[in-house]
């Protein structure tokens, strides 16, 4: 795959649109309200047994900005026992990436005395020290559980996990689903509701998955317009699983998403299915209301699948997926967010502090099927020079943007279904 950086040709930014240049709508970003920090535990993808990057894209594994995996990731780890060699060889990808691993010990079909031999093989007999460590997959779909079951037999498992190694940094319940009503998955709800209550002593993270499509039970894709009407949902979603976690366990533990995707089903080719370019739009803006939302981890399913599996990996046999590009823009995205407001849902807007040079990154999504001219008005710093970058439908991979110096009294065009990247150089900078 051929993935340079396009040079865009002409300035993006034109100062000085006297005519009608209040008519541009107005997206503010004050560097001086910080909000949170933004830790890289939110960028992370499920890989595991299923799927396997071959060499010729392991350059496309740090370019991702990917910085840990959860191992096996799905259904798959309950389904089989991992081995010593499988654990090898996906623990030798981590390490040669330097990324962080979370493993899944099986549920349905384990016992305690197999999850503690899990931990003892990895952390004791190979000393791979993996802190993270989950219990089950979506116990809310197993047939023959229920809630109080499944929150017992997680207890027992984690008891026995921790006697092997007591610092092990516990992650659950993984039940599907989550929105926080009840009335969207009745029992994916209940099971966590048990959960937490049985085990919010002893959980360290507490999380949820959620694959909003296809609601219908039919293994149909979602439309464009469905994954764009979905995305406001996941602001009142991070919002309501911390209140779930204080409610329920009466801490303020961490959360995460621990598998998160548009679709559950293995579609391909369509116009909003996984693989699709709308989907890394889509991507962009969850992912900014996930940040926005103070969850601490984030999953995406996942990191590599082929074609003829699904299309939800980052990256396919031989080369990247869209939502991939999502993922390279955030890696330049800096670590304390700060404010930035949007006049409206069709461009969607995330700043960014970034602590190794000091610059103001503002992400820009734009959602709609047409262009969008948008004026970014900056306070609380001192811009000396501006960069680009953008994902859209015109280019193969990401474009590099000319730009003017300054972003004063300026529109800035944004292409239809596209994310831009803006890098603002702090005055003083070298």
């Amino acid at each position: 795959m051929k993935r340079v950086l396009l040079l865009a040709t002409g300035l993006l930014l034109t100062a000085g649109l006297a005519a009608g240049q209040g008519d541009i709508a107005v997206i503010e970003v004050d560097a001086s309200a910080a909000l949170l920090d933004i830790p890289p535990t939110l960028f992370g993808a499920n890989y595991g047994t299923l799927n396997m990057i071959t060499p010729d894209l392991y350059p496309l594994v740090p370019e991702s900005g990917i910085t840990w995996w959860r191992f096996p990731g799905g259904a798959v780890g309950d389904d089989q026992l991992l081995q010593r060699s499988t654990v090898d060889l996906y623990m030798g990808q981590a390490r040669l990436f330097g990324l962080e691993m979370l493993i899944q010990a099986r549920m349905e079909g384990g016992s305690p005395e197999m999850a503690a031999d899990l931990v003892r093989m990895v952390n004791i007999d190979r000393g791979y020290d993996v802190r993270l460590w989950s219990i089950g997959n979506e116990a809310d779909l197993y047939d023959d559980y229920t809630a109080e079951q499944a929150a017992a037999e997680w207890r027992a498992n984690a008891l026995a996990m921790l006697e092997v190694d007591p610092d092990l940094v516990l992650v659950g319940p993984d039940t599907s689903q989550f929105t926080g009503n009840p009335a969207d998955n009745p029992r994916a709800h209940e099971f966590l509701r048990v959960f937490l209550e049985t085990n919010g002593d002893l959980v360290d993270i507490v999380s949820v998955h959620r694959y909003p499509f296809p609601d219908n039970g039919q293994g149909i894709a979602a439309t464009i317009a469905d994954l764009r009407a979905d995305a406001p949902r996941w602001t009142d979603i991070a919002a309501n699983l911390h209140e779930w976690v204080l409610r329920y366990t009466g801490r303020d533990l961490p959360v995460a998403m621990n598998e998160v995707a548009s679709h559950w089903s293995a579609g391909t080719a369509g116009e909003a299915t996984p693989d699709s370019h709308y989907n890394a739009i889509w991507w962009a803006d969850v992912l900014g209301r996930i940040i926005t939302g103070g969850v601490d981890r984030v999953a995406y399913f996942g990191m590599q699948t082929n074609d003829g599996l699904s299309g939800h990996g980052l990256l396919a046999r031989y080369d990247a997926r869209p939502t991939f590009y999502t993922y390279a823009l955030y890696a330049e995205f800096g670590e304390t967010l700060v404010r930035a407001t949007v006049p409206d849902d069709d461009v969607r807007a995330y700043a960014a502090l970034r602590q190794s040079d000091g610059a103001l990154t503002i992400l820009l999504v734009n959602m709609a099927d047409e262009a969008h001219t948008r004026r970014i008005a900056v306070s609380g710093f001192e811009t000396a020079s501006a960069a680009a970058r953008r994902f859209d439908s015109t280019h193969e991979g990401l474009a590099e943007l000319e730009m003017n110096d300054s972003l004063s009294d300026a529109g800035l065009e944004l292409p239809p279904q596209s994310i831009t990247l803006l890098t603002l150089t702090p005055a003083g900078a070298p």
